[in-house]
C-alpha cells in the first residue's frame, strides 16, 4: 500500500512538472507569435516604427498597428491569468505580467492610434480586471 502511494505520489508530481513546462511553452510560443509578425511583415514593421514616433497613420494602419496592439494585450491577459491561477508558475517567484510589460503597455497606448482604439474598442475586448490594470499602469506611468 504505502509503495502505491509513493508510485501515485511521483505520478503526480511528474505531471505537475510537465504541466509547468508546457505553461511555459504555450506562453513563450503566444509572445513568439505576437512579436514575429513585426519581425516578418515590411508593412506592420513600417507602421509599428511610425506609430511609436508619434508620425500619422491613415485609417488602415491605424488599425493594423492596433490589431498588434490587441494581440499584445490579449498574450498579457493569458499571462496575468496563468499567473494568478498559477498553472506553471508560482505567483511569488514571478514579476507580475503588468509590472514587466508597463513600459510597453504604455509605449503602445499612448500613440494616436493605440489611444483611440482603447478608448473606442479595447473596453469590450478584455475581462473588466485586465481594463483595470491597464488603466493602473498608464496612469501610473
Amino acid at each position: 500500500m504505502a509503495r502505491q502511494i509513493r508510485l501515485n505520489r511521483e505520478a503526480v508530481n511528474r505531471s505537475n512538472e510537465y504541466a509547468v513546462a508546457d505553461s511555459i511553452h504555450s506562453i513563450n510560443k503566444f509572445s513568439f507569435d505576437v512579436f514575429s509578425t513585426l519581425a516578418t511583415d515590411n508593412q506592420l514593421a513600417d507602421i509599428y516604427t511610425r506609430a511609436v514616433n508619434g508620425e500619422s497613420l491613415n485609417p488602415t494602419e491605424a488599425t493594423r498597428f492596433a490589431q498588434f496592439v490587441h494581440l499584445y494585450l490579449t498574450y498579457v491577459e493569458y499571462v496575468d491569468e496563468v499567473q494568478h491561477l498559477e498553472l506553471g508558475y508560482e505567483v511569488e517567484d514571478t514579476v507580475n505580467v503588468f509590472d514587466g510589460s508597463a513600459s510597453l503597455i504604455r509605449k503602445y497606448l499612448r500613440t494616436e492610434a493605440g489611444a483611440t482604439w482603447w478608448e473606442t474598442d479595447a473596453p469590450s475586448l478584455y475581462l473588466e480586471h485586465t481594463i483595470q490594470k491597464v488603466n493602473r499602469v498608464l496612469e501610473d506611468g
